[in-house]
């Protein structure tokens, strides 16, 4: 990893910046931010946060995959509903919702996503998050442990082109 040649801050001023961190990361953003304008404008500014700028943008793509996959549990979740409970009066609305989920992940998905969304644990996730019952009526678990292969393979290839592609375990395969 490359080190910045900057001028290391002196203790007050990188620990009065850990501290305004934890205090008030709002304001620490906007500090830090015009304390990096400055770096690229050449000048040496001291009281850069460094180990908290970098935990940041780390964890900015940790957030958006995890928006996504959790989009895609919710998309999941509600195809399963459909076939375990495909007499209800519910299906239609859980086939909108899931297109919903599936549109509003593929507004944030990004390729580099592909490789870190592991399919099999989300697809379980959302077969763990299917209700025991609705309206009385109990899932088919035996139908839900058949799905999940099926899902896997929509999920995957969802992956490839969402922006095309119907994430579907109903018979007619909407698209």
């Amino acid at each position: 990893m490359l080190q910045p040649k900057l001028d290391r801050p002196s203790k007050p001023d990188a620990q009065a910046a850990a501290e305004l961190y934890d205090r008030d990361p709002v304001l620490w953003s906007e500090q830090q931010a015009q304390l990096l304008t400055a770096v690229a404008a050449g000048e040496r500014p001291a009281g850069i946060d460094w180990a908290n700028i970098i935990e940041e943008i780390e964890s900015v793509g940790r957030s958006q995959t995890s928006a996504v996959e959790s989009l895609l549990l919710q998309a999941l979740v509600h195809e399963f509903k459909a076939r375990l409970w495909p007499d209800t009066s519910y299906v239609e609305g859980w086939g909108n919702e899931s297109l919903l989920f599936q549109a509003q992940a593929a507004g944030q998905f990004t390729t580099s996503m592909r490789q870190k969304i592991d399919v099999s644990k989300l697809v379980a996730r959302a077969a763990r998050a299917v209700p025991r019952t609705i309206d009385g009526a109990g899932a088919n678990r035996p139908l839900l442990l058949e799905l999940a292969d099926p899902a896997m393979r929509e999920l995957r290839a969802w992956l490839t082109d969402p922006d095309s592609r119907t994430l579907s375990l109903t018979e007619d395969h909407r698209s």
